[in-house]
């Protein structure tokens, strides 16, 4: 059960619009600079100046504002929590979007507290600088895109479903991936890969897209988003180590297919 005592989620929600604003501005400021710090898990998973700069100002922020709180983020070691509440940091969602100019990425920030079952997101924000975009969720608060309501599409069959996924950079599971493609793709009305999970997730939650699926993401690349979705009135659900999100009718016709029980 959540503590009561914690802050309330709203608060948290509004802490997380304003750290991902500022990050925002760092990114439009400095949206030229393209150049690689260094490779992570392949040569395709670069960690731009970029992506450092814009954490290294949600870190700032949240320091000021959250002393106390632990932080798990992409690019910096994890700070355990001295209050209850955790931040889940991706700086910038769609790393090589930017590096190719391709203006679609964005800054993921979700609030987490310790349920007695683990983390568990009770807010999040998602934040596209370039469309001026600021999705958002508090549990039980419900979604919002620039402070109007969002739902799901629903009902929505698989064959009318526009499904978005993403791939891993691992070669070996990018093989495995493209075989549960050829499962889904038959099936829906088309494929979308955009390179933004966090945007993924919240053009589902906006009816932009049907669903959201990948098997291997981190938990920076889902948390706020999957709130935001599952406030949406979404579905949701664990899949390897990335996530199943839909419409309740949608849902229950991929997760068969993705064999989640």
């Amino acid at each position: 059960m959540i503590d009561l005592s914690l802050p309330n989620f709203d608060e948290l929600r509004a802490v997380a619009e304003a750290a991902a604003a500022s990050a925002g501005r760092v990114i439009l400021e400095h949206r030229n600079d393209r150049r690689t710090l260094h490779l992570k898990s392949s040569p395709s998973d670069p960690v731009t100046q970029l992506d450092k700069r814009s954490e290294a100002q949600i870190l700032r922020l949240l320091a000021r504002m959250r002393s106390d709180d632990g932080i798990l983020s992409e690019e910096s070691p994890e700070r355990p929590s001295a209050s209850g509440v955790r931040w889940v940091v991706d700086a910038l969602d769609g790393s090589v979007n930017h590096l190719y100019g391709i203006p679609h990425c964005a800054v993921s920030i979700a609030a987490e507290v310790d349920d007695g079952h683990g983390w568990r997101a009770v807010a999040g924000v998602v934040h596209d600088q370039v469309r001026a975009e600021t999705f958002s969720a508090s549990r039980g608060g419900g979604a919002a895109l620039n402070g109007r309501p969002l739902r799901v599409n629903e009902p929505v069959s698989l064959s009318q479903a526009l499904v978005a996924t993403e791939f891993s950079y691992a070669v070996e599971s990018r093989r495995r991936q493209v075989e549960v493609l050829r499962r889904v793709l038959p099936g829906a009305r088309d494929i979308r890969c955009t390179g933004s999970s966090a945007l993924d997730l919240c053009w589902t939650a906006a009816g932009r897209f049907d669903a959201f699926y990948e098997d291997e993401l981190q938990r920076w690349d889902w948390a706020a988003g999957r709130l935001i979705l599952e406030e949406a009135g979404g579905r949701t659900a664990p899949l390897g180590t990335g996530v199943l999100g839909a419409g309740p009718t949608l849902y229950h016709e991929l997760a068969a297919i993705l064999g989640i029980a």
